[in-house]
């Protein structure tokens, strides 16, 4: 549920705004780039690519492959894997995602995501 509300709000911040702009907490990201990110990170968790969890090569793979995509079809496959991502990430212990991974702040575990996403 966490995961879902997370996505909702990400959404409704963004309506009407330019996604062009850089973020700040991402210097070499757009708004429509973390919107990418977010939007493969939904797809490679329910999916099961894990191979580089967290790393840049990971995570540039998920921008990389949206990059060509307008704006709206991004969060329309965000959305249409949100469901499936959020029951899958409820049930984290249970998945075969890795236990922990490499974050900026250190190594953290996957437990975690659930409570802080977006």
């Amino acid at each position: 549920a966490a995961y879902k509300a997370g996505q909702q709000r990400v959404t409704t911040f963004l309506e009407g705004r330019d996604t062009d702009v850089l973020v700040p907490a991402c210097p070499a990201w757009t708004a429509a780039d973390v919107v990418r990110h977010l939007a493969g990170v939904t797809a490679d968790t329910i999916n099961g690519v894990f191979d580089g969890l967290a790393s840049d090569e990971w995570t540039d793979a998920q921008v990389s492959a949206r990059r060509d995509m307008t704006f709206e079809a991004v969060l329309d496959e965000w959305s249409s894997n949100i469901d499936a991502a959020s029951e899958l990430l409820a049930r984290i212990d249970e998945s075969n995602v890795p236990a922990e991974f490499d974050t900026a702040f250190g190594r953290v575990p996957v437990s975690i995501v659930p409570s802080v996403a977006v």
